[in-house]
């Protein structure tokens, strides 16, 4: 059954609290992955702690981490954050390890079913620092929302190879953008928008750079647009749009790549987002780094 299908399939399937255990159990395929996200967040935003942990530790079996990293899911971004980006990237060509973090997704929201409190932003800044906060949310959405639905389905369709390829190699510069992005937003929230849109032109360089023939504009739409969700989540008005060919790289960010990309001896450069800095009170930019 199509992965989109399924989804229309099961929103209107429904999980009582008394199926918490139930809901633990490692289900067939990823049918009702986005069951959670397709409905809005419960009112009441109150979180049962222990229900939160259980659900997370289960989530961190299913995707093969230890019980200690389970209890960090959502206080420390990178661990949700570089994990997953290493799995849709670890075999080229292949969906099985895309599919553990998605199936482990879907069993995590069947678990929260009553729960969802714990994961509005309220609530987990109360677990750790707020940019931690924000960070885990947006990973969390990136792959709920679009990852592990539209997005994988786009990539099934269009070419796997080409993008994981590009993910399994340019890993380094793709957490340099989202970190870049982290430290502009903390340091300088009111223009979160410009940050926002400088992360989806990082991120989606890589993927513009790479020959990936025929997959070459989906590509870089699939990365323009699951940091669009990143960024959205955090800051839903700013305006922010990806071509269907050129990902970000169109309008005011037409050149982008002229200026953050280059070739020497036959490497690829990409030169991160200038960073924003608070220094004696002041906000100082830095010019971005070059990373290979």
């Amino acid at each position: 059954m199509p992965f989109v299908l399924a989804l229309v399939a099961c929103r209107h399937s429904k999980l009582s609290d008394n199926d918490f255990y139930e809901s633990l159990i490692k289900r067939d395929g990823v049918s009702c992955l986005l069951l959670a996200s397709t409905f809005s967040y419960a009112q009441d935003l109150s979180c049962v702690d222990a229900k939160f942990q259980a659900c997370q530790y289960n989530m961190a079996m299913n995707l093969g981490l230890n019980d200690t990293v389970s209890a960090q899911l959502f206080k420390d971004y990178t661990i949700m954050y570089n994990y997953f980006l290493y799995m849709f990237g670890r075999n080229p060509g292949q969906t099985a390890d895309m599919l553990t973090v998605c199936n482990s997704l879907e069993t995590f929201n069947l678990c929260m079913h009553g729960n969802r409190g714990c994961l509005d932003i309220s609530n987990l800044i109360k677990k750790t620092d707020i940019n931690n906060a924000y960070a885990v949310e947006a990973t969390y959405r990136q792959y709920s929302s679009f990852n592990c639905g539209p997005g994988i389905n786009t990539l099934e369709h269009e070419g796997l190879t080409c993008p994981q390829r590009v993910l399994n190699t340019r890993q380094n510069i793709l957490q340099g953008c989202v970190q870049t992005y982290i430290t502009n937003t903390a340091n300088d929230a009111t223009n979160g928008c410009k940050y926002g849109q400088d992360l989806m032109n990082c991120w989606s360089a890589p993927f513009q750079a790479a020959s990936c023939r025929r997959e070459n504009g989906v590509a870089t739409w699939w990365a323009c647009e699951q940091n669009k969700v990143f960024v959205k989540t955090t800051f839903p008005s700013c305006p922010l749009a990806c071509d269907e060919k050129f990902g970000p790289f169109f309008g005011a960010s037409a050149s982008w790549l002229d200026t953050h990309h280059k070739i020497v001896e036959g490497e690829h450069w990409f030169k991160m987002p200038d960073t924003v800095e608070k220094r004696d009170g002041q906000l100082v930019t830095v010019d971005g780094v070059w990373l290979k």
